[in-house]
C-alpha cells in the first residue's frame, strides 16, 4: 500500500509540474482527465512555439527527476522508494511515443524543421517502433525471467491507447 502512495505522490509531482510550466510560460490547461496508468493533461499550444510546447512536455519529468533527487538528499534512504518510482516515470514518459512527454517533445522537434505532414508521419512511425520494440523486450523478459503479466498488461495499454491518440493508418 505504501508503494501505491508513493506512486501517487510521483504521479501528481510529475503532473503538477507540467501544469506549473504552462502557467508560468501562460500557455492555457484545457483539461485533465484520469487514465489508469496516470493523468492526461491537455494544454492549449496554439498560440505557442514549439520550444515553450517542448518545456511543458519535459517539465513533468524534470520535476519528477528533482523531486526524486531532494527527497534522497531530505530524507535518505526512507525516500529511495519514492526516488525510484520518480526516476521511472520520467523514463517511462520521456518515450518517444505520442501520448507520452518524449513523443510530444519529438513532435516540437520534428514540427519545427519539417512539414506538419511529414512531422505526423515520422511521429507516428516512431511511436509504433518505439512501442513494437517496447513489447517485445517486455515479452522476452516475461518469458525468460518470469511469467507476471504486469508489464505486459501494461504495454498492451499503451498500445491500445495508442491507438486513440493517433491513427496508425
Amino acid at each position: 500500500m505504501t508503494e501505491f502512495l508513493w506512486f501517487l505522490t510521483a504521479v501528481l509531482l510529475h503532473e503538477l509540474g507540467h501544469i506549473l510550466c504552462a502557467r508560468l510560460l501562460g500557455i492555457p490547461l484545457n483539461g485533465c482527465s484520469v487514465r489508469p496508468c496516470g493523468a492526461l493533461l491537455t494544454f492549449d499550444f496554439s498560440r505557442t512555439s514549439y520550444f515553450r510546447e517542448g518545456c511543458v512536455h519535459l517539465a513533468g519529468a524534470g520535476t519528477g527527476i528533482l523531486s526524486a533527487v531532494l527527497a534522497l538528499r531530505i530524507f535518505g534512504e526512507p525516500a529511495e522508494v519514492f526516488a525510484g518510482i520518480s526516476v521511472v516515470l520520467a523514463a517511462v514518459n520521456l518515450l518517444p511515443v505520442r501520448g507520452f512527454d518524449g513523443g510530444g517533445v519529438l513532435h516540437c522537434l520534428l514540427s519545427a524543421v519539417l512539414p506538419p505532414e511529414l512531422s505526423e508521419k515520422i511521429c507516428r512511425t516512431v511511436s509504433l517502433t518505439v512501442l513494437l520494440l517496447l513489447w517485445t523486450a517486455v515479452l522476452w523478459v516475461e518469458l525468460r525471467v518470469r511469467a507476471d503479466a504486469a508489464m505486459l498488461c501494461f504495454v498492451l495499454y499503451v498500445m491500445i491507447f495508442q491507438t486513440e491518440i493517433v491513427n496508425f493508418t
